[in-house]
């Protein structure tokens, strides 16, 4: 009987802390961001922070919309914070490309 309850014991803590991690998880999650398909801009253009995101699933974006620096050719990394629909914010990250075509 003492091996039953202990069975019993071990298979209600595994329940709960599959729980527990579950909606840790789900609280924490960031949602789903969709960017447009090209993220390429020419030197020097003006661009913005937001305007490469088409559109948020399951949450909402809470940065303001500032200008992106476009006067050096590469890579660059934008950050904009999006809360989650438990309003747990978040940082996004994307990157775009900077290209120079008309040297």
């Amino acid at each position: 009987m003492h091996n039953k309850i202990k069975i019993l014991i071990g298979i209600i803590t595994i329940i709960i802390t599959i729980c527990i991690v579950s909606f840790y998880h789900l609280y924490n999650q960031l949602p789903n961001v969709t960017l447009v398909e090209d993220l390429t801009v020419e030197k020097d253009d003006i661009v913005t922070n937001l305007q490469f995101i088409s559109s948020v699933k399951d949450g909402k974006i809470i940065s303001n919309e500032k200008k992106i620096d476009t006067s050096k050719i590469g890579k660059k990394k934008i950050v904009i914070t999006i809360v989650n629909k438990y309003g747990k914010k978040r940082t996004y990250q994307y990157f775009i490309s900077i290209v120079d075509n008309n040297s």
